[in-house]
């Protein structure tokens, strides 16, 4: 199910990752900022944030509009490819 929503998103030129609904705020996961809440449908993601302490952790999940970050991405190598040109080109070249 997941997937197929991420399928759909990937053939419009999207870099997909996948979150995972948190259940406690946890440390030691990164997170993600939704564009807005998702109903079950691929949302634009507005930042990632690196493990958080204890405190920003509850603050995230008290918001709802974060998920953990599963590091799963599912992209068209060709959209990969134009990312890192435009964002990080010094990455591409190497």
């Amino acid at each position: 199910m997941a997937l197929g929503r991420g399928l759909d998103a990937v053939s419009k030129g999207k870099i997909v990752t996948f979150g995972i609904t948190p259940t406690r705020p946890e440390t030691g996961y990164g997170y993600l900022q939704l564009a807005r809440t998702s109903m079950g449908e691929a949302v634009d993601l507005l930042r990632f944030v690196e493990k958080p302490d204890a405190l920003r952790a509850q603050e995230m999940l008290d918001a709802g509009s974060f998920l953990w970050n599963a590091g799963i991405f599912m992209f068209r190598a060709e959209d990969m490819i134009e990312a890192f040109t435009l964002h990080s080109p010094e990455l591409l070249e190497r």
